[in-house]
């Protein structure tokens, strides 16, 4: 993902994954950690039915026109993945 995206769309997606992988979703691009401190309720927009969990981590990643939401639980092994572009 990332050269493909069209102005004004999301794509989202929701998968598990081995806390231990977690850090290659990270690699590749310059992720900023937001710890709201708290946990939150996070879901899907696009997957019926939408798909929702307490969220802990927010990783976040943009640049002139696009950009990409990583929220995870406490133990990272649910996420959803958001890209955008504007």
């Amino acid at each position: 993902m990332g050269s493909d995206l069209w102005t004004d769309e999301v794509r989202g997606f929701y998968f598990e994954i081995s806390p231990a992988e977690f850090p290659k979703l990270l690699n590749g691009r310059n992720f900023e950690l937001r710890d709201l401190q708290t946990t939150y309720d996070v879901s899907t927009t696009h997957i019926k039915p939408p798909i929702s969990f307490s969220a802990r981590w927010r990783y976040v990643w943009e640049t002139d026109g696009a950009g990409c939401t990583i929220n995870a639980t406490e133990s990272k092994d649910r996420v959803i993945v958001l890209f955008y572009a504007d």
